[in-house]
């Protein structure tokens, strides 16, 4: 579950200046009207550990040097389109990427490249225009991200930006342009996006540095983080699941969420078309009316809509997955059923939650890598961006209710804050009003969440059912998870027995069918998974 993230820090930079142009191929300029300027690509992480300078070497890619020509020919290619990043010749009916407030040069000099900090997923090139006086504005300074790898998923990465800058004020990515072919200088799929104002407040050393702030400046980001978590917890959604573009929607204006792709160490794995087996896999559309809805997609009831349904849904997938890849990980098959148990038990206790599907962005809270700031000359802190919307998704709301410890209990930088003491009282009255600032500002329904152990277990859970099983540190996390819960769970259920009355439904419309996925689903109907006890 650990991924790599993308500074903003360069180390070299390449100037490009004007020469022979290439044939346009396949590249699709956005509709950009109202775009805004504090903005930036991020990636994500689970720890503040940073990425290696030699990340390139790491996935086995060409150096930037030998990269960079090849950015160079795209460039070109897009001046020769009109369709680069800061052009803005209106009378030629191009696309204009600038603020309407702003003065638009008209014509520019040069593209400049700078390497920066690659991450687990993208190599990522700064491109900064200069005007027609050699100078580079805000305006005119952008992103290229490349996936690293074949199974990238970039059209959902435009998908999940667009849809965050539709229905929140959150400062995100505007994504400029991209081309999710190979057809074209890169021989890769790519986007390009606008570049944040600011520095990140985890990098170290750097100007925006969470530690080094003043306590005026940490009020502000206390206060700031809690008023946006509480707005993108208020985009909600009947089902958990990925956002996506609606079909034939390449502009990426309309949106469908669908169910989540069963991923392996290495590759997206191919799955028998289940959308007529289950009616969890019917794609649902996203801004429609109740009624639209009623008619676009398969009814559901209640079980069907609950987050233990989520549950079990995904780790039957996870199992049969495991055992089409290879029969002998039938041990760690156990392991999901264990999980399986476990949330059956959850369940029954009413621990899962509010049954409520909330916009979550599942690397914001443990750590502000993502969260781009800039200090005014006043000295007054402004947050100018969130980063990393990759594994932007609905998800039971308890997903994203981690309570961000870090803004009053700062952790070395070579420690993890544990969660299980971040609703202690913080050691000094500043941290205290810290504490007490982010709380009054991010609400009651976020801390319903928070808090309570149960529900950072649940998390837990909910962890493994989106990203399975994949090492063997995450067999050992398996373990303390359950024996964690185990302890609980004999508290909470001293002398009480809760039969399972439910479970066996989730397994009634891929038996009718009676294909292979629906023989592996029910291999989950075992005593062990659904009645036994946790020993």
């Amino acid at each position: 579950m650990d991924q790599a993230h993308e500074d903003q820090g360069a180390s070299s930079k390449v100037v490009l200046e004007p020469e022979s142009v290439l044939r346009p191929q396949n590249i699709r300029p956005l509709d950009l009207q109202g775009l805004e300027t504090s903005s930036l690509e991020g990636s994500t992480n689970s720890s503040r550990r940073t990425v290696s300078q030699t990340s390139t070497e790491e996935y086995c890619q060409i150096p930037f040097e030998e990269f960079s020509l090849q950015v160079k020919q795209l460039c070109e290619q897009l001046r020769r389109t009109q369709t680069y990043p800061g052009y803005s010749d209106d009378s030629a009916g191009q696309v204009d990427i600038q603020s309407t407030e702003s003065a638009k040069p008209s014509s520019f000099n040069e593209f400049i490249l700078e390497k920066m900090k690659g991450g687990g997923f993208n190599r990522v090139i700064g491109i900064d225009v200069t005007d027609s006086r050699n100078r580079v504005t805000d305006i005119n300074r952008f992103v290229l991200r490349v996936p690293r790898f074949n199974h990238a998923r970039l059209d959902r990465d435009v998908a999940a930006l667009r849809f965050v800058r539709r229905y929140t004020s959150i400062p995100v990515p505007e994504v400029v342009m991209y081309d999710f072919t190979k057809a074209n200088p890169l021989d890769s799929p790519y986007v390009i996006q606008t570049r944040v104002q600011g520095h990140d407040l985890q990098a170290n050393p750097g100007p925006n540095y969470y530690p080094n702030l003043s306590h005026s400046q940490k009020c502000t980001v206390a206060k700031e983080l809690g008023r946006m978590l509480r707005e993108i917890q208020s985009v909600e959604h009947s089902s958990p699941g990925l956002i996506e573009a609606a079909s034939g929607d390449e502009s990426c204006q309309n949106y469908i969420v669908r169910h989540l792709d069963i991923s392996t160490l290495s590759y997206i794995e191919e799955e028998p078309d289940l959308t007529t087996k289950l009616p969890f896999f019917q794609p649902c559309v996203y801004g429609v009316s109740q009624s639209t809805s009623e008619e676009l997609s398969v009814q559901r009831n209640d079980f069907e809509k609950s987050t233990y349904y989520f549950l079990l849904v995904q780790f039957g997938r996870l199992r049969a997955s495991e055992l089409r890849k290879d029969p002998a990980m039938i041990g760690w098959c156990d392991d999901y059923e264990r999980l399986v148990t476990m949330a059956k038990q959850m369940n029954d206790l009413d621990l899962l939650g509010d049954g409520r599907n909330c916009l979550c962005h599942l690397d914001l809270n443990t750590a502000p890598r993502n969260i781009m700031a800039r200090i005014r000359p006043d000295k007054s802190l402004a947050i100018t961006g969130i980063l990393d919307w990759d594994s932007a998704m609905f998800a039971p709301r308890f997903a994203g209710c981690v309570p961000p410890m870090w803004i009053w209990a700062w952790a070395p930088d070579d420690e993890d804050e544990d969660e299980s003491y971040a609703n202690d009282t913080p050691a000094t009255p500043e941290q205290q009003e810290l504490k007490q600032l982010f709380e009054e500002a991010v609400g009651p329904a976020f801390l319903e969440f928070a808090y309570r152990p149960e529900y950072r277990l649940a998390r837990t859970l909910l962890q493994f059912a989106i990203y399975g099983i994949r090492s063997g540190e995450d067999v050992k996390e398996v373990n303390s998870l359950l024996n964690d819960w185990a302890a609980m769970y004999e508290i909470y259920t001293a002398e009480k027995d809760y039969p399972d009355e439910r479970s066996e439904k989730i397994f009634e419309s891929a038996e009718a069918e009676g294909d292979e996925t629906a023989k592996e689903l029910d291999d989950l109907k075992t005593e062990s998974s659904f009645g036994g006890s946790q020993e």
